[in-house]
């Protein structure tokens, strides 16, 4: 890991635990849809060959081992949004606490961030930018290069 990237990575984190979480949130959703236009086809006659298992039982067994992996995330995302909000309550200044809150938990948009804050997009980068080097202290890291800081905290 980039040690001048550690807070802005660390953040991130939580956007993409949510994503993945969303993503197999779906895929259970088309699992289901399956499942449910799927239809068991019964006979008195014994089946020869195959596992036994239909569409029907294939879906089921797929969408419970896919909701295990959706809870596993789930305990996985509120552990590290945890860690990410003690970091961001230990922040020493009200609009870096609400710059990372907005932009990693609520995953609003810069355009959002400025338009809540009432002021231009550039301001928020900056806020931000300064809100990340003072969360690379709280984690012990560091200072990143201010090069490397107005780079990275404006890249999405």
């Amino acid at each position: 890991m980039n040690p001048t990237n550690t807070a802005k990575e660390f953040f991130e984190g939580c956007r993409r635990l949510e994503q993945r979480i969303n993503g197999k949130i779906g895929e259970a959703e088309r699992l289901r849809l399956i499942a449910t236009r799927a239809t068991a086809s019964y006979s008195d006659e014994p089946r020869s060959g195959g596992n036994g298992q239909g569409p029907v039982e294939r879906a089921a067994l797929q969408l419970v081992e896919l909701e295990r992996e959706i809870a596993a995330a789930i305990d996985e995302m509120v552990e590290h949004r945890k860690k990410a909000q003690l970091v961001i309550e230990g922040l020493p200044d009200d609009r870096y606490r609400d710059v990372l809150t907005w932009r990693y938990f609520s995953m609003w948009s810069w355009e959002k961030i400025a338009e809540a804050m009432n002021c231009e997009r550039m301001q928020v980068w900056r806020l931000h930018g300064r809100a990340l080097l003072e969360a690379n202290r709280q984690l012990g890291m560091a200072p990143p290069s201010r090069t490397m800081l107005t780079f990275s905290s404006v890249t999405e």
